[in-house]
């Protein structure tokens, strides 16, 4: 295993990248975030506050093929998140957040039909797509 993570990958290799990641739509949207959030904050976040600088006037964020609202993420986006001290935490916690959001709008959508599946005991978050843990 090579020491700097960096090694792996030149610039030629981004369409391959770029692929990989569109494969997983919550990753590509958690990085997108997480561009923007290089480029307009700085580290650490200390609660969901912080985060409205990304959110323009109209109050949505296109992160890839998901459209977020200041509402999304002051509700998927629990207050022990924070704070968020480097990159790594926040693309871990936004793969959460985004998790959590797909189960909360999939009940939401399905509340007053009889096909709801109560699974929820079953319901895995995965905390990120690496091995190593989360801590939250």
């Amino acid at each position: 295993m090579k020491e700097n993570k960096h090694e792996y990958f030149v610039e030629s290799d981004l369409p391959l990248l770029e692929s990989a990641i569109e494969l997983f739509p919550d990753l590509l949207s958690a990085v997108i975030c997480a561009k923007l959030v290089r480029e307009k904050i700085k580290y650490p976040i200390k609660n969901s506050e912080t985060l409205r600088e990304l959110v323009p006037s109209d109050g949505l964020v296109q992160l890839g093929s998901q459209t977020v609202t200041l509402e999304n993420i002051e509700r998927f986006i629990p207050t022990k998140f924070f704070p968020i001290e480097n990159q790594n935490q926040l693309l871990q916690r936004l793969l959460i957040a985004f998790q959590i959001g797909h189960n909360s709008h999939y009940y939401d959508r399905a509340k007053d039909k009889e096909e709801l599946v109560e699974c929820h005991n079953d319901i895995t978050i995965l905390p990120s797509p690496m091995a190593r843990p989360v801590i939250l």
